[in-house]
C-alpha cells in the first residue's frame, strides 16, 4: 500500500490478515495512536522533508505527493502537526 492513496483500516486488516478490531487494538498497544493518527504523522513527516529538500514546488503540489487531493485540509493538518502551516514552515526553513 502507498501511504499517499486512501487507506481504509479494513484495507489495512485485510493485508495484516486480522479483524479489523484486531488491527485498532494492536495500533494502540505498539504506537499508542489509530492507523489514521499514525497516517497523519507520516504524511506530516514527509511533508516537512518534501517542502525542505524541494523548495521551490508548490503546497499544493506537495499536498497531493502525500495523499491531500485538498489544499486547504492540507494545511489544517500541516498546522495541527506542527502549529504553523506549510507555507510558513517554508519560510522559516529558507
Amino acid at each position: 500500500m502507498n501511504y499517499a492513496s486512501k487507506i481504509t483500516n479494513r484495507e489495512l486488516a485485510e493485508a495484516a490478515g486480522i479483524s479489523e478490531m484486531h488491527l485498532l487494538r494492536l495500533f494502540k498497544t505498539v504506537f499508542r495512536k489509530t492507523p489514521k493518527e499514525y497516517l497523519i504523522e507520516y504524511r506530516m513527516k514527509q511533508a516537512k522533508r518534501r517542502l525542505l529538500r524541494h523548495p521551490n514546488r508548490s503546497i499544493k503540489q506537495v499536498a497531493g505527493e502525500v495523499g491531500y487531493s485538498d489544499t486547504a485540509a492540507f494545511n489544517t493538518a500541516f498546522k495541527s502537526y506542527l502549529g504553523f502551516t506549510p507555507n510558513d514552515y517554508k519560510n522559516i526553513n529558507s
